[in-house]
């Protein structure tokens, strides 16, 4: 799971995971996986495909916020406006601790050329205001009949960045809700930190070029 990302914040920072340590974009063609290169697939595309693209940030209106390195926009740079003009769906699988205020106003911010001073990598972001997104209150009303809640969010001791839900509906449902959550899903091990040496990075970044002993404490 570590190396299905591209760019990605860890230890502290925006960075992007080298294009030899990360996994190809995964296609799936009538519920199987097939070999294929991502840009080859646009032209054979048709009514009913689906694109599924991660994101940064999401707001209260629904409008979802993607970070981007590189200079060509990357997944976004290649795929957004080829599925727009063909009016294909986007669905952005983003996680409810990623809320902020507002994605329009942030989207205003940065940029890999306007911004100064960073720690870490510079960054642009889209705001994307007509996508899908899908958190985990989507996916648990799409497997039991309960209506979920973003009840809390944040915690220590390796609740960082967590949530916490409220979940109504029959008792029945309640419970198989919580009995999945309990078994499926409390006790999953965090990822590993998946980072590429700073000194053969080539992305704009203030760490750019510097060996580990160069690095602060937190990024070694």
């Amino acid at each position: 799971k570590e190396a299905y990302t591209a760019g990605q914040v860890i230890k502290g920072v925006l960075c992007v995971l080298g294009p030899d340590e990360r996994i190809k974009p995964v296609i799936f063609h009538k519920g199987k996986a097939i070999e294929a290169e991502p840009a080859s697939v646009l032209d054979h595309l048709s009514p009913g495909d689906i694109l599924l693209k991660g994101a940064n940030a999401l707001d209260h209106e629904g409008n979802v916020g993607v970070l981007m390195a590189s200079p060509v926009g990357g997944t976004m740079g290649q795929f957004y406006l080829a599925m727009k003009a063909r009016g294909l769906e986007i669905i952005y699988p983003v996680g409810l601790e990623k809320m902020i205020p507002s994605v329009e106003l942030a989207a205003q911010f940065g940029g890999t050329l306007a911004l100064g001073k960073t720690i870490g990598a510079r960054v642009g972001m889209v705001c994307v205001a007509d996508g899908v997104p899908f958190t985990e209150i989507d996916a648990i009303e799409s497997i039991f009949d309960v209506e979920a809640v973003h009840f809390a969010s944040g915690g220590w001791g390796g609740a960082e960045g967590c949530v916490t839900l409220a979940v109504d509906g029959p008792d029945a449902d309640v419970k198989k809700c919580i009995k999945f959550i309990e078994q499926k899903i409390k006790g999953e091990p965090p990822l590993p930190a998946a980072k590429s040496p700073c000194k053969t990075c080539g992305l704009p970044c203030s760490f750019q070029g510097k060996d580990l002993k160069q690095l602060p404490g937190y990024l070694k």
